[in-house]
C-alpha cells in the first residue's frame, strides 16, 4: 500500500514510479496482511493456564464468561425444586462479629479483623438489597462481653458505619482485644431479637468468629441455648480459624450451618450464601402409626407411655 511504501525510506523516492518498484507493491501488501494476522494472535499463548491437566484461556473474555456461568449456576441451584420454592422473606438477623485478640492474626490479609470488616460491610449491603422487608443489627464481642453497635433496622448506612468503626482507632474499639465470650454474644443478640423484632418473620443469628475458645460464666447449652430455642432462632456460624466443636454443635442444634473460611474469596462466598432468603421447611406429616392411634380406642402395646388398661389372659 501507499502508506507502507511511504513508511519505508528506501522506497520513498522518485524511482517509485519505475516498473521494478511497482512490481513490489503486491508483495508488500501480502507482507502487511501477514503482519496484521501475526499481531492479532500476539499474547494468546501468554493467557493460557493449566487447569486440571488442560490448557484453558485465562483472558478477560474468558473470565467474563466464567462469571456469567457461575451466576447461572447459582440461579439454577436456587430454583432446583419444581413449582417454585417457598422462602421466608421477612427476616430479623443479628450479625455478631468477634473482635477479640484472635482477630489480630494475619493469616487473612491484612488481618482477620480487616477481612471481616470488608466482607461484613459488603454482606450488609447485599442482605438489605436482597431482602427489602428485612432488618439487620450488628453486635461486637470482645473483652469477655458484647455490645450492640447498631439497632435492628433496614437502613444500610448505620450498619456499614458500625462495622467500619471496628477498624477506626478513634472509635475506642480498635485494636481487637480480650477474650471472646459466646454466652455474652448470644445473650446480647437474644435481647435484640426478643425486644425489637416482631413475632412474625424468621429470627436469625450470624456469628463470624475468629477465636478457638470461649470464656463463659455459665453453661451455654443449659441456659442461653434454651432461651434461644424458645424464640425459634436459627444460628449460623462462619469460623475464620478452624472447626470447633462448641460452635458446630450450636449451629446444628438451631437449624443452622457451620462453615470454615479458607481465604478471603471463600470467606466472602460463605457470607453470600446467607444473603438469599432461606427455604421454608414444612412440618412433616403425622406418621401412620399416630394416625392409627388416633382412630383406635384401644391401648397401644408399642407405646410405653400409654397407660390405658390392656386385656390380659388369665390361665385357669
Amino acid at each position: 500500500s501507499v502508506d507502507t511504501v511511504a513508511a519505508l525510506p528506501c522506497l520513498a523516492s522518485p524511482c517509485l514510479a519505475s516498473p521494478r518498484a511497482l512490481s513490489l507493491a503486491p508483495c508488500l501488501r501480502r507482507m502487511e496482511k501477514f503482519a496484521a494476522w501475526e499481531k492479532a494472535g500476539e499474547g494468546s499463548w501468554a493467557r493460557l493456564k493449566e487447569v486440571g491437566g488442560r490448557l484453558v484461556d485465562g483472558g478477560p473474555e474468558s473470565q467474563r464468561k466464567k462469571k456469567l456461568s457461575a451466576q447461572r449456576q447459582r440461579r439454577r441451584e436456587a430454583e432446583d425444586e419444581p413449582g417454585g420454592v417457598a422462602r421466608g422473606l421477612i427476616r430479623q438477623l443479628v450479625l455478631i462479629i468477634d473482635a477479640s485478640r484472635a482477630a489480630r492474626i494475619a493469616d487473612l490479609r491484612p488481618t482477620r479483623m480487616g477481612a471481616t470488616i470488608a466482607a461484613c460491610s459488603d454482606f450488609a449491603s447485599k442482605f438489605l438489597a436482597t431482602n427489602p422487608v428485612s432488618s439487620l443489627a450488628v453486635v461486637e464481642a470482645s473483652k469477655g462481653s458484647a455490645s450492640r453497635l447498631s439497632r435492628l433496622s433496614g437502613a444500610k448506612g448505620p450498619h456499614v458505619k458500625a462495622i467500619k468503626s471496628l477498624g477506626d482507632p478513634t472509635s475506642g474499639r480498635f485494636p481487637p482485644a480480650g477474650d471472646f465470650s459466646l454466652s455474652a454474644a448470644l445473650e446480647e443478640a437474644r435481647f435484640v431479637l426478643a425486644n425489637e423484632s416482631p413475632d412474625y418473620g424468621r429470627r436469625e443469628i450470624l456469628l463470624v468468629v475468629s477465636s478457638l475458645t470461649t470464656i463463659d460464666g455459665e453453661d451455654v447449652f443449659a441456659k442461653t441455648v434454651a432461651r434461644l430455642a424458645k424464640l425459634r432462632v436459627a444460628v449460623n456460624v462462619v469460623s475464620l480459624s478452624a472447626e470447633t466443636h462448641i460452635f458446630k454443635t450450636l449451629a446444628a442444634q438451631h437449624d443452622g450451618t457451620f462453615t470454615v473460611a479458607l481465604d478471603r474469596p471463600h470467606f466472602a462466598k460463605l457470607l453470600d450464601a446467607h444473603v438469599p432468603p432461606p427455604k421454608v421447611v414444612k412440618a412433616p406429616p403425622p406418621s401412620s402409626k399416630r394416625k392409627r392411634k388416633e382412630n383406635d380406642d384401644g391401648p397401644d402395646d408399642d407405646d410405653p407411655d400409654d397407660t390405658r388398661l390392656r386385656p390380659t389372659l388369665i390361665e385357669m
